[in-house]
Protein backbone atom coordinates (compact mmCIF):
# COMPACT_ATOMS: atom_id res chain seq x y z
CA UNK A 1 0.00 0.00 0.00
CA UNK A 2 1.14 3.52 -0.75
CA UNK A 3 0.23 6.58 1.30
CA UNK A 4 -0.13 10.15 0.12
CA UNK A 5 1.17 13.54 1.17
CA UNK A 6 -1.30 14.94 3.69
CA UNK A 7 -2.34 11.54 5.06
CA UNK A 8 -2.46 11.28 8.83
CA UNK A 9 -0.96 7.95 9.76
CA UNK A 10 -0.43 5.79 12.78
CA UNK A 11 3.06 4.39 13.10
CA UNK A 12 5.28 2.46 15.45
CA UNK A 13 8.91 3.36 16.06
CA UNK A 14 10.49 2.16 19.30
CA UNK A 15 12.57 5.32 19.82
CA UNK A 16 9.63 7.73 19.37
CA UNK A 17 6.90 8.52 21.88
CA UNK A 18 4.54 9.83 19.18
CA UNK A 19 2.37 7.37 17.25
CA UNK A 20 0.54 9.75 14.88
CA UNK A 21 1.95 12.06 12.22
CA UNK A 22 1.28 13.59 8.84
CA UNK A 23 3.08 12.63 5.64
CA UNK A 24 4.78 15.66 4.06
CA UNK A 25 6.89 13.97 1.40
CA UNK A 26 7.43 10.57 -0.18
CA UNK A 27 9.83 9.05 -2.66
CA UNK A 28 10.50 5.70 -4.26
CA UNK A 29 13.84 4.08 -3.56
CA UNK A 30 14.67 0.64 -4.91
CA UNK A 31 10.96 -0.06 -5.48
CA UNK A 32 10.15 0.80 -1.88
CA UNK A 33 8.30 3.91 -0.70
CA UNK A 34 9.95 6.14 1.88
CA UNK A 35 8.03 8.81 3.78
CA UNK A 36 8.88 12.00 5.65
CA UNK A 37 6.42 12.30 8.52
CA UNK A 38 5.99 15.44 10.63
CA UNK A 39 5.49 14.60 14.29
CA UNK A 40 4.67 16.62 17.39
CA UNK A 41 7.60 15.21 19.37
CA UNK A 42 9.96 16.96 16.94
CA UNK A 43 7.91 20.20 16.75
CA UNK A 44 6.78 19.22 13.26
CA UNK A 45 10.22 18.15 12.11
CA UNK A 46 10.48 14.89 10.28
CA UNK A 47 10.91 11.23 10.99
CA UNK A 48 11.82 9.08 8.00
CA UNK A 49 9.72 5.93 7.69
CA UNK A 50 9.14 2.99 5.42
CA UNK A 51 5.97 0.99 4.99
CA UNK A 52 7.12 -1.40 7.73
CA UNK A 53 6.74 1.36 10.34
CA UNK A 54 3.29 2.52 9.25
CA UNK A 55 0.28 0.77 10.76
CA UNK A 56 -2.26 2.56 8.57
CA UNK A 57 -4.32 5.69 8.10
CA UNK A 58 -5.32 7.23 11.43
CA UNK A 59 -8.99 8.12 11.41
CA UNK A 60 -9.11 11.30 13.51
CA UNK A 61 -11.36 14.35 13.51
CA UNK A 62 -10.62 17.48 11.50
CA UNK A 63 -10.24 19.32 14.81
CA UNK A 64 -7.53 16.90 15.93
CA UNK A 65 -5.70 17.29 12.62
CA UNK A 66 -5.77 21.10 12.80
CA UNK A 67 -4.68 20.99 16.44
CA UNK A 68 -1.76 18.70 15.61
CA UNK A 69 -0.56 20.92 12.76
CA UNK A 70 -0.96 24.02 14.92
CA UNK A 71 1.35 22.48 17.51
CA UNK A 72 4.21 22.39 15.00
CA UNK A 73 6.82 25.15 14.81
CA UNK A 74 6.14 28.42 13.00
CA UNK A 75 8.37 27.32 10.12
CA UNK A 76 6.11 24.37 9.28
CA UNK A 77 3.28 26.34 7.66
CA UNK A 78 5.60 28.05 5.16
CA UNK A 79 6.92 24.70 3.97
CA UNK A 80 3.63 22.76 3.96
CA UNK A 81 0.86 25.34 3.58
CA UNK A 82 -1.06 23.26 1.03
CA UNK A 83 -1.63 20.51 3.62
CA UNK A 84 -2.89 23.02 6.19
CA UNK A 85 -5.05 24.89 3.67
CA UNK A 86 -6.65 21.67 2.39
CA UNK A 87 -7.68 20.88 5.96
CA UNK A 88 -9.14 24.35 6.45
CA UNK A 89 -11.21 24.00 3.28
CA UNK A 90 -12.46 20.58 4.47
CA UNK A 91 -13.38 22.08 7.85
CA UNK A 92 -15.42 24.83 6.18
CA UNK A 93 -17.44 22.38 4.03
Amino acid sequence: MSYNIGDFIEFERSHLSDTVGVIVNKWDSLDKWNYLVSIKQFNGDYACMTIEHIKGIKNVSIEYKLSLLSSFGDWWYNHHKSIFQDLLVSAIK
